[in-house]
């Protein structure tokens, strides 16, 4: 017998509202997985976080990302109050506070379950994955159609939508 993600059944389903926000990834064995927060951080766009060689690359672990961008920018905190990993670092939602920007990788997961996330909205949503001094991986969310790309850290505005490890 072949196992398939299909054949081992789980409580943990995606789509399903759970800790605080929306289940968009489980893993093979169905006993983890990626939450999405019910909706954006605010109402509005905010920047990545000013221009810098951080060390945020890796593309599948944001927790570790997050922690990175916020810890270079610690010690000046006008600068760190204007990032998106700030601002997940600071999210809160149904008593869950262990939220952190995902990594191009989890965000890729929300847009392929958009549908199922409440408030997901037509536009750029950032990454907390760095692609160079300047840049770092956004998505373009938009209806049929994914567009994964890199933008300037701080002139270009991102919709924000925080995630946590369950």
């Amino acid at each position: 017998h072949v196992f398939t993600p299909q054949s081992k059944s789980s409580r943990f389903k995606i789509g399903q509202e759970y800790q605080g926000g929306v289940i968009v990834h489980v893993n093979e064995n169905g006993t983890s997985g990626l939450i999405a927060a019910k909706h954006d951080v605010h109402n509005f766009k905010t920047m990545w976080g000013p221009n810098s060689n951080i060390g945020a690359y890796s593309s599948s672990d944001g927790m570790r990302n997050t922690t990175k961008i916020v810890s270079y920018y610690s010690n000046d905190q006008r600068r760190l109050e204007k990032t998106a990993a700030n601002a997940c670092q600071n999210f809160e939602s149904d008593g869950y506070s262990d939220w952190y920007l995902p990594a191009i990788d989890e965000l890729n997961w929300i847009y392929k379950n958009r549908e199922l996330v409440p408030d997901v909205k037509i536009g750029d949503y950032c990454s907390s994955t760095e692609m160079r001094k300047d840049d770092a991986y956004s998505i373009h969310f938009r209806p049929h159609r994914r567009v994964v790309f890199y933008y300037n850290k701080d002139n270009r505005d991102y919709f924000i939508r925080c995630t946590r490890k369950f």
